[in-house]
C-alpha cells in the first residue's frame, strides 16, 4: 500500500505541475514551471496526508534499516544480574504476631424492617375534598384570560375575589394536614399533586400577563384536562 501511495502521490505531482504550467501558457518560461512545481509538491502532499489520515498508510511504520535495528534492541532479552541472598535477614514473625493480635471485624448488624407505607382515609378525604376545589380555582385563572388582555378593571375584581378563595383554601388545607395522624402528614407522595398546585395557583389566579402558563402548570398538576 505505502508503493501505491507513493506512486499515486508523484502522479498528481506531475498531473498537477502539468496543468498549472498548461494554464499559464503565454506566460514566463520560468514563472510558469515554478507555479507549477509549487503545485505539484502541494497536490503530493495532500494526497500523503489523505492516506495517513485514512489510516492506509502508517507513517510510524519503516523498514529502514535504522527502524529494524531499533525493533531488533526492543525484542533484545533483559539481562537479569543475580542478587546475593547471603544477607538477607531472616523472616520476621512480627507480620503474623500483628493478624492475630488484631480485633475481629464486627458483624453487620439487620437492616430494620420496612415499614408499610398506608395511606390512612383521613389524607384520602383531604384528597377528595381540596382537589376539586383547587381544579375549579384553576378553571377560575384560566377564564379571567380575557379580562387580561381586554379589561383589567374587571380582571381585578375576578382577582380580588379568586385570590381570597384561594387563601381561604390554604389556611384549611394547612389546618387538615395537622389533624392527619402520625407518619400521614403533608410530606406524603399523595399529597404532591396539591402541593405543585397550590405553588402555581397564586399567580394563576392574577392579572400577569403570564398567568396563563401557570394556570396550565396547576392544571397539568392536578391531571385536569386543558
Amino acid at each position: 500500500m505505502e508503493g501505491f501511495a507513493s506512486l499515486l502521490a508523484l502522479v498528481a505531482l506531475v498531473a498537477a505541475w502539468w496543468l498549472a504550467a498548461k494554464k499559464l501558457k503565454g506566460k514566463n518560461w520560468f514563472l510558469r514551471h515554478l507555479t507549477g512545481s509549487t503545485v505539484g509538491v502541494v497536490a503530493l502532499i495532500a494526497v500523503m496526508l489523505f492516506f495517513v489520515a485514512t489510516g492506509l498508510v502508517d507513517p510510524e511504520d519503516s523498514t529502514s534499516p535504522i527502524a529494524a535495528d531499533a525493533r531488533e534492541e526492543d525484542l533484545a532479552p533483559e539481562i537479569v544480574l543475580p542478587v546475593k541472598t547471603d544477607a538477607l535477614p531472616e523472616p520476621s514473625n512480627q507480620a503474623a504476631e500483628t493478624e492475630l493480635a488484631s480485633p475481629a471485624e464486627p458483624e453487620p448488624e439487620p437492616e430494620p424492617e420496612p415499614v408499610e407505607d398506608t395511606f390512612a382515609p383521613e389524607s384520602q378525604a383531604i384528597l377528595d375534598e381540596f382537589t376539586p376545589r383547587m381544579a375549579a380555582l384553576v378553571g377560575a385563572g384560566m377564564s379571567m384570560e380575557s379580562a387580561r388582555n381586554n379589561d383589567l378593571g374587571q380582571c381585578g375584581d375576578m382577582m380580588r375575589q379568586n385570590q381570597a378563595e384561594l387563601s381561604a383554601l390554604r389556611e384549611e388545607l394547612s389546618a387538615a394536614y395537622k389533624a392527619l395522624p402520625a407518619g400521614q402528614g403533608a410530606w406524603h407522595p399523595s399529597f404532591e399533586p396539591l402541593h405543585n398546585a397550590s405553588a402555581n395557583l397564586p399567580r394563576c389566579v392574577t392579572c400577569l400577563p403570564t398567568a396563563l402558563p401557570d394556570c396550565k402548570e396547576a392544571a397539568h398538576a392536578l391531571a385536569i384536562k386543558e
